[in-house]
């Protein structure tokens, strides 16, 4: 809705109340919505200016809402494979070290073992450091 209300300057029956808004004040009101959808009034507008509008964006936003989900699905399963992964990594990896290290003992290299065993703990406090840091804050 747009209202005119002419310029108090300017005196009634003037050459400048030929100039229209230019002159006044110019008002708009606006109907704001929440949610998704607009509401009825406003959807049965879209069906008035656009062939089957109300159809179509249905459609649009159920085909928007489906990609999201499917989206969303296909991020959290490559998450979880990519956790999945690092677990397998990190075991296998724990094996080999572990074999290392009886094997460093049985061939009566001690130190070697010792220092391997220190080194291997030092690595495994910085990874769950570097992974789990502290405070409450953990979103990212």
């Amino acid at each position: 809705m747009i209202e005119q209300t002419p310029n108090r300057d300017q005196p009634a029956g003037s050459d400048d109340d030929r100039d229209g808004p230019a002159n006044g004040r110019v008002q708009s009101a606006s109907r704001p919505f929440l949610g998704p959808l607009p509401d009825p009034h406003t959807l049965a507008r879209y069906g008035e200016i656009v062939d089957n509008g109300v159809e179509r964006l249905f459609r649009q936003w159920e085909r928007e809402s489906e990609f999201r989900r499917s989206y969303e699905q296909r991020l959290l399963l490559m998450e979880f494979m990519n956790q999945f992964v690092g677990k397998v990594v990190a075991l296998v990896f724990c094996l080999f070290y572990f074999g290392f290290v009886v094997i460093a003992v049985y061939l009566g290299q001690e130190r070697v073992a010792s220092v391997s065993v220190l080194g291997g703990l030092a690595a495994l406090v910085f990874a769950m450091l570097r992974t789990h840091p502290s405070g409450a804050d953990r979103s990212g």
